[in-house]
């Protein structure tokens, strides 16, 4: 069984914004978990278990405050 996750950012019909982004990706489930054990392996050990929320990261919010 294969795994879909598909998000976006921004909205096409908005002048505010400059970008409209539709991003996928679709694993195989016997591939989630080294997938998502590469994923955490890119975060230094100190930040290990934040979720990554771009918008939470690029703005600096919640527990990306600190950061």
């Amino acid at each position: 069984m294969y795994l879909l996750y598909v998000d976006e950012s921004g909205n096409p019909r908005s002048p505010t914004d400059s970008y409209f982004t539709l991003a996928g990706i679709a694993l195989h489930e016997e591939d989630c978990y080294p997938f998502a054990r590469s994923l955490d392996k890119l975060l230094p050990a100190k930040y290990q278990g934040l979720e990554l929320h771009a918008s939470r990261m690029w703005s600096g919010r919640h527990e990306w405050a600190p950061v």
